[in-house]
């Protein structure tokens, strides 16, 4: 035998290569199905995604809308505050109210008589519940310090005596010494202010919430002895301001 060159019979070089076109072809479907699958899965995970965005987007619009309708509300509260402060310095002494604004907690001497001008509050006091519940008495007094220094010391609903009528007004027994007569309270725009003069004469709104007491009933209390008048706000960060007048009848 010599050396020479070894040759592959033709039959067994044409099942060779039709194996390898199988192979080839089975490599070419594996990859079709992996792009498949890496397409499929970018395409849930972008959805899954978009999904989260839109939902983060309508908690936002919302929040928006919210803050929109407190800040109305604020403007709202400071344009009428505004209007009843100019009504109330052409009904104070000539002399001229004596204005004070300063934080919350700061020390004052207290007065026999107080008469509440108005809340503005961010949101209900824990105690708000207690406003509904009138207190029943033996004796009818002229106020809420009359009230308070008789040992009266819980806030709530009280009948006011004004000589020729009664009518009942929510005292506060427990800020600034006590004995406070709210005539106005204003706190989360629940009852419109935007009346007829007649029910701003007679008085009009629920003393569990907001209210007015009434024109006629504040000069049937008012016409019987000098009161001091305090004006207190509140932001919605929980600070405190306060307008006072020395004198109001």
């Amino acid at each position: 035998m010599g050396s020479g060159n070894l040759e592959v019979p033709y039959p067994a070089r044409v099942a060779g290569r039709d194996r390898l076109g199988i192979i080839a072809a089975l490599l070419v479907a594996v990859l079709i199905v992996f792009v498949c699958f890496v397409t499929m899965f970018v395409l849930v995970k972008q959805g899954v995604e978009l999904g989260e965005m839109k939902s983060q987007m309508a908690q936002l619009n919302e929040m928006k809308a919210q803050l929109s309708h407190l800040r109305n509300m604020e403007a709202q509260l400071v344009q009428e505050l505004r209007q009843w402060k100019e009504h109330l310095d052409m009904q104070v002494s000539p002399q001229g109210p004596s204005v004070h604004e300063q934080q919350n907690g700061a020390g004052r001497g207290k007065s026999a008589t107080f008469l509440y001008g108005a809340e503005v509050h961010r949101r209900a006091k824990s105690n708000i519940g207690n406003f509904a519940n009138k207190i029943t008495l033996a004796t009818t007094l002229g106020d809420c310090a009359a009230y308070h220094a008789a040992g009266h010391t819980t806030s709530g609903v009280y009948t006011l005596d004004l000589s020729s009528t009664s009518v009942e007004a929510y005292c506060d027994m427990e800020n600034q010494g006590g004995g406070w007569t709210v005539i106005q309270r204003r706190q989360d725009g629940s009852v419109p202010f935007n009346r007829t003069w007649e029910e701003y004469k007679l008085g009009f709104g629920n003393l569990s919430g907001e209210y007015w007491l009434g024109n006629e009933n504040i000069h049937l209390l008012t016409k019987r002895k000098n009161y001091k008048l305090r004006v207190v706000l509140e932001d919605f960060s929980g600070a405190t301001r306060f307008a006072e007048y020395s004198t109001f009848r």
